[in-house]
């Protein structure tokens, strides 16, 4: 299996959307992410009331591995306290949770921990119907003493993020892995698909499993009329964008560029041609990939 190149350096999206269910006061929550990495950074962040709930979306798509609860929180409460923060709602399924009670957090002062956990493991992408996933971060507490202040706006998370460690996934919905590729000299060329498809968001194209510095044929279908040839199928028929590339002396290609802002719900079919001379043909096929608008 290809592995997608994203690219070298960091980037940072913006594509967090906060909306507080109950009051808070929040501060340029950010959704940033690099090559392997997706931070959903909520601080600094002082929850009020006695429980609320931020909702947030994302993009960003791959196969987490590990994830890290980062916070520190400052309070001038003397008394007893306490403070829950959970992150939930990704497709993942599970959460991650932080409660000074566990942590051993009581009176004034600064307290901070970072909570590793595989509870999150799993595919991170965007959701059938959708080109956005949503997550969730809720939060309860308040005080013992029911004659000092009410709810948890007792201190104030000057930190509080979740990172998420990714592999690169390729083929994640809403990209699919048609089959239809055929045996060459390196075996049958594999083609990976990632990445949102969302007007100017990075995508990409990855080609593996093919001759060093082969020619290689890309075609591109709004629609899919698959036809069997050379002992596989083109799942791309017709394709009227066909364009020509050569892969790389590992038998690697990449190809990433934004998506075009098509209507919602176009689909778009993938399929590369790949010279091999040990073939009777001269050519094979890769599998054929769908980048499903819904």
């Amino acid at each position: 299996m290809c592995t997608c190149n994203h690219g070298s350096g960091s980037r940072v999206r913006r594509v967090f959307l906060g909306v507080c269910l109950v009051g808070a006061s929040l501060t340029s929550p950010a959704f940033a992410s690099d090559d392997d990495q997706v931070v959903f950074d909520v601080g600094p962040f002082t929850p009020l009331g006695v429980a609320g709930e931020i909702i947030g979306i994302g993009t960003e798509q791959g196969e987490v591995i590990n994830a890290r609860l980062d916070a520190t929180y400052v309070t001038t409460e003397t008394g007893s306290w306490s403070v829950n923060i959970s992150f939930e709602g990704l497709p993942m399924g599970g959460s991650v949770q932080l409660s000074s009670e566990s942590e051993g957090w009581t009176g004034a002062g600064t307290f901070s921990t970072s909570i590793e956990t595989d509870a999150l493991n799993g595919t991170l992408t965007t959701l059938s119907g959708l080109n956005f996933y949503s997550w969730f971060m809720t939060w309860s507490g308040g005080v013992s003493d029911s004659s000092s202040s009410v709810g948890v706006d007792l201190g104030t998370f000057v930190e509080l993020k979740l990172t998420l460690t990714l592999e690169p996934c390729d083929n994640c919905p809403p990209w699919s892995d048609l089959g239809g590729g055929t045996e060459g000299s390196a075996g049958v060329p594999f083609l990976g698909g990632s990445g949102p498809l969302l007007g100017e968001s990075e995508t990409t194209l990855c080609l593996a499993q093919t001759p060093p510095g082969a020619l290689v044929v890309v075609f591109a279908s709004l629609s899919s009329t698959p036809v069997s040839v050379l002992g596989g199928t083109l799942h791309a028929n017709p394709a009227p964008v066909q364009l020509v590339f050569t892969s790389d002396p590992k038998g690697h290609l990449d190809l990433a560029a934004p998506w075009p802002a098509l209507p919602f719900g176009t689909n778009v079919w993938f399929q590369f041609a790949v010279q091999d001379r040990s073939v009777p043909d001269g050519i094979t096929l890769s599998n054929g990939v769908l980048a499903a608008g819904f």
